[in-house]
């Protein structure tokens, strides 16, 4: 007697079922290398995050100047790029830099919001810290997303500081 249709679906899906974990089973015996650790991060150069800081600046039409000291409550902050003929401009502060200007700036927040400390004469100063904006040494195509990353990251948080002085109408 030919067998009924309910019970060739039945042993049909026992089978398949049976077949799915002996696959399972044997893909599990057969691991891949372990993940590899990270590469470790440093902060984007001076030299390179002055160039995209004055970029970011010629772009939005204001004339870039480096090297501005500004006294802020006693101690001189050095501006990387300031805006011509403005009070305001940023600075790229490495943890050395952080340790020299002491308590003469406001405290790193820790929800990653942008700070902008008051100086001598009404500057504003964006305090940009540099490890703020890290990227790997690996050089290769997968892993320059990060200096891409942190580039765009930096232009950003300048563009927005440009913005608020517009928008605020600093001088």
């Amino acid at each position: 007697m030919p067998p009924r249709h309910g019970a060739v679906t039945t042993a049909f899906r026992v089978g398949l079922l049976g077949l799915v974990g002996v696959t399972a089973l044997a893909g599990a015996g057969c691991a891949s290398d372990p993940p590899a650790a990270p590469h470790p991060l440093h902060a984007i150069p001076e030299g390179r995050a002055r160039q995209l800081i004055a970029q970011t600046f010629a772009t939005a039409g204001l004339t870039p100047e480096d090297n501005r000291a500004v006294d802020v409550r006693g101690r001189y902050v050095n501006l990387d790029v300031a805006a011509v003929g403005h009070k305001y401009g940023v600075a790229y502060l490495t943890p050395q830099d952080w340790a020299k200007a002491g308590d003469a700036l406001p405290p790193r927040p820790s929800d990653g919001a942008l700070v902008v400390a008051v100086g001598d004469g009404a500057t504003r100063i964006l305090c940009l810290y540099a490890d703020d904006y890290g990227e790997d040494d690996d050089t290769n195509a997968e892993h320059r997303t990060t200096t891409i990353a942190a580039d765009r990251r930096l232009e950003r948080d300048v563009r927005d500081f440009i913005h608020r002085a517009e928008a605020q109408r600093w001088p």
